[in-house]
């Protein structure tokens, strides 16, 4: 979600969260975006953020993983912050 207020600063208190389990796989991930934001499958890439020196935050690196891919294998964290980019709209 985008604060009008901030230009290119993201409100992370008004965005789209989900739980999953870590066993999911990937996958099962992006069915859920599908279904939410309604962007197909094929045209969904997922990124990690970061945050900079500076405090903002960026997405960082895409996740590239096969999505038979479980979850759990990509990343221990308990939450994990993502970007979804629309690849049709780049």
């Amino acid at each position: 979600s985008h604060d009008p207020n901030q230009p290119g600063l993201v409100d992370f208190q008004s965005v789209s969260r989900f739980r999953i389990k870590k066993s999911s796989a990937l996958r099962e991930l992006k069915a859920l975006a599908e279904e939410h934001f309604g962007i197909p499958v094929a045209q969904q890439r997922f990124w990690t953020w970061c945050q900079r020196e500076n405090g903002t935050f960026r997405p960082e690196e895409p996740i590239t993983k096969h999505d038979d891919t479980l979850l759990y294998d990509i990343t221990t964290a308990s939450v994990w912050d993502l970007f979804l980019e629309n690849t049709e709209l780049t």
